[in-house]
């Protein structure tokens, strides 16, 4: 699918505008309470707030929605076109980047360690742009090693997700990890 038709498909996460969606819920990210908060749907939210600049003056910022990052990796098995949604959050002068679905699951379905990066949180509908909790599934790399029927069936639900980069895992490496345990 093209870029041009990918921005105009009108899933939550393009919706701009402060107001909620319908059935939509926020909940504050673990870590940034008070900074940023995640919906139902996936949407970020920059909450309002008064700050201190260096010069000593106050300044409100955010109450708005933030746009995410929008990748479109191929995946070097299927040729299929892959889609990742992250969003970048500031704390204390750094920057951290964060898949959306990891965010929406440990706020709305389970909470557990962001940066474990043996958890992967895929699409059941095999669309990573549809972000809404009820889509999201909670997997581990380390049940690619099971049986050969589980493995392939793992390999299927979750290779798309899994292929994409996230917090900083090269899109190579895992693609290259997946091939090694598909051949076995």
């Amino acid at each position: 699918m093209p870029a041009k038709q990918f921005l105009s498909d009108g899933l939550p996460y393009q919706n701009a505008l402060l107001a909620d969606l319908p059935g939509e819920e926020w909940k504050d990210i673990y870590d940034f309470e008070g900074l940023y908060q995640v919906s139902t749907h996936g949407r970020i939210k920059s909450v309002q707030r008064d700050v201190t600049l260096f010069d000593g003056k106050n300044r409100t910022i955010g109450g708005y929605i933030r746009k995410p990052i929008f990748n479109v990796p191929e995946d070097k098995i299927t040729n299929a076109a892959l889609y990742t949604l992250a969003i970048c959050l500031n704390k204390k002068g750094r920057s951290y980047r964060f898949p959306i679905a990891r965010l929406v699951y440990c706020a709305f379905v389970e909470q557990f360690d962001l940066g474990d990066q043996s958890i992967l949180i895929s699409s059941k509908d095999k669309d990573c742009r549809n972000l809404h909790f009820s889509n999201l599934v909670k997997s581990y790399i380390s049940a690619i090693n099971q049986s050969p029927a589980k493995q392939e069936e793992t390999v299927n639900v979750q290779k798309s997700m899994a292929l994409l980069f996230w917090n900083g895992r090269n899109y190579n490496a895992i693609a290259g990890y997946f091939r090694e345990k598909t051949k076995k």
